[in-house]
């Protein structure tokens, strides 16, 4: 039902059962929070939110408050904004004054509402004892001495990742956010998969970018450099830049990487083809039995802390940015003396967990040297002084060179079983194509689904993204043993679009664009499916010839197991 209320004296539209912060942004109202997610339960724990309501003595939480049809709400008054300079100030007294040299400068909440509600001195002391940065992680830094307590990251591991690595403890002053037991990060649930670090509005948690390593190896004459780019990666560039040509700006982006030192550029999603023709091949082994998906690690650290018993059911196929690192590092020979060295760009940062992973490392020798990921890009493309908009455009390099449609949507969650099943298909009928319209959603959510029938077998494919919901997904299936044939787990909600790595932009619709144009750009394809990509074949003679073969492609997962 709708109603009106009228808000700074005039009339707004209002939904029965939205909160007031819900009819002000409708309305395009500003109002300012630091703990407030979209789609999480209100907690009202920042206060930043508060307005005045006619006929209430105090001021109200707008995040948690309910729209009522005789309300008059004024949201910036004397007094609310005082009491929104008071709780800034506050939260300034025991935060460092490192702007500067923050991971978060220009892009701090916190920096932001300081600005805008003309905070510029500190005003609060504070006793806050001195705190220890946490380094433990491959992938992520934990910094305390900035955290706001604003509980975004317990909130997003625990509900959305269905981890709970971090958590609230002490009380009064002494209260603060730590990881699970005060242990190390690494040494806790945690499954690198960055949701934490894109949600934290300070710089309490970023991830080790290791840019510095990439401009030592780029500038070794011993190394031979060589990128692998994800198509998510050029995306989300193209999002910074504006730039809406998605097919010109991945060229673009090569031309970039050569000028930084790179002698080859590869498309990662020929790797994807690879992986799918290979998933497809391993499916049609299996019996009847399921199998799940190998290509996201943060969905595989996930499995061997808290589903065990699934390892059997994982492919032992290699993820694509892993299968890159092992194919390069034996079809490059070494060049006059140099040494090939291999960096995966990405929109995940559990990829740099991965890449540490002990059975990627055999003799101490990674297979991929270094994950950048599209954030830390950006920022390396700046400090190289170029402009994206003025690069040429430059072809990928062989082998890598050609993907399909389906290569390219592997980061959109559905887009690898989509793929899965159409290769699966091709293969049990002797060469035709799955007929379109096939993938639907199974339930409200993350779930999809895919059923094909041949030779009087029902064939099904599913995809589920976001860690808690494919959780409690799995378990629903516990009791149908191969029900289906082929289930894509991808940890973050909709998948590498959304990943721990990618540029943080404020913008709520960007998830949806995203998939948008990556869709677009894939069926723009003149290859429609990976079975088509001819490049993959002559891949696979090389690797014929290969000690080890195809064996090279393939690994195994244990139980709790860490870097």
């Amino acid at each position: 039902m709708n109603f009106f209320i009228t808000v700074n004296n005039r009339e707004i539209e209002a939904v029965k059962g939205e909160t007031i912060l819900q009819a002000l942004k409708r309305a395009g109202i500003s109002i300012p929070t630091l703990c407030n997610m979209e789609g999480f339960t209100p907690t009202g724990a920042c206060r930043l939110c508060m307005v005045e309501v006619k006929g209430r003595e105090g001021l109200v939480p707008s995040c948690s408050q309910p729209v009522e049809e005789w309300m008059e709400v004024k949201t910036h008054t004397p007094r609310v904004i005082k009491a929104r300079r008071m709780i800034v100030e506050l939260l300034l007294a025991s935060h460092p004054d490192d702007c500067l040299y923050c991971e978060r400068n220009c892009h701090c909440e916190l920096q932001n509402l300081a600005f805008e509600l003309n905070v510029r001195e500190r005003k609060q002391s504070s006793r806050r004892p001195a705190m220890v940065k946490d380094l433990s992680s491959p992938a992520i830094t934990r910094d305390p001495s900035k955290c706001i307590l604003c509980g975004r990251c317990v909130r997003i591991c625990e509900e959305v990742m269905g981890c709970s690595s971090l958590e609230f403890s002490g009380k009064g002053d002494a209260s603060r956010i730590d990881t699970l037991g005060g242990r190390g990060l690494n040494a806790t649930s945690c499954i690198a998969c960055g949701q934490c670090v894109m949600v934290c509005p300070t710089g309490a948690l970023y991830e080790k970018k290791k840019l510095a390593e990439l401009q030592i190896a780029l500038g070794n004459p011993g190394l031979h450099p060589v990128a692998v780019v994800d198509p998510v990666v050029s995306l989300s560039l193209a999002d910074v830049y504006g730039n809406r040509n998605l097919r010109q700006s991945a060229r673009q982006l090569n031309n970039l990487l050569k000028r930084c030192g790179f002698r080859e550029v590869y498309d990662y999603a020929a790797l994807q083809d690879l992986y799918v023709r290979k998933t497809a091949e391993e499916l049609t082994r299996a019996e009847g039995s399921t199998i799940y998906s190998s290509n996201c690690p943060a969905w595989i650290k996930y499995a061997e802390q808290y589903l065990p018993e699934l390892l059997p059911c994982i492919s032992k196929l290699k993820s694509p940015s892993q299968l890159a690192g092992t194919l390069l590092k034996k079809l490059l020979p070494e060049k006059d003396g140099t040494k090939p060295f291999v960096v995966s760009f990405s929109p995940c940062t559990a990829r740099k967990y991965e890449s540490r992973r002990r059975e990627f490392n055999p003799v101490g020798e990674p297979e991929i040297d270094l994950v950048i990921t599209a954030r830390a890009l950006e920022q390396y493309v700046v400090l190289n002084g170029m402009d994206p908009a003025t690069a040429e455009a430059e072809e990928f390099n062989k082998p890598f060179q050609t993907s399909s449609m389906y290569g390219e949507l592997g980061g959109v969650s559905g887009g690898t079983m989509e793929a899965v099943a159409a290769e699966t298909y091709f293969r049990l009928t002797g060469g035709k194509d799955l007929p379109s319209g096939r993938l639907k959603k199974v339930k409200p959510g993350k779930i999809r689904e895919l059923v094909f029938d041949h030779a009087g077998e029902t064939w099904r494919f599913a995809s589920v993204s976001g860690m808690a919901e494919a959780a409690g997904f799995i378990e629903e299936l516990s009791g149908k043993p191969g029900y289906y044939r082929y289930i894509e787990v991808m940890a973050c909600p909709n998948g590498c679009i959304n990943g721990g790595g990618l540029p943080i932009l404020n913008d709520d619709n960007i998830l949806k664009n995203r998939q948008k144009q990556l869709t677009e750009l894939a069926e723009k394809n003149a290859l429609a499916c990976s079975n088509r990509n001819r490049t993959i074949d002559e891949l696979l003679s090389e690797l014929a010839k290969m000690d080890g073969g195809e064996q090279l492609l393939y690994t195994a997962y244990e139980p709790g197991k860490t870097v």
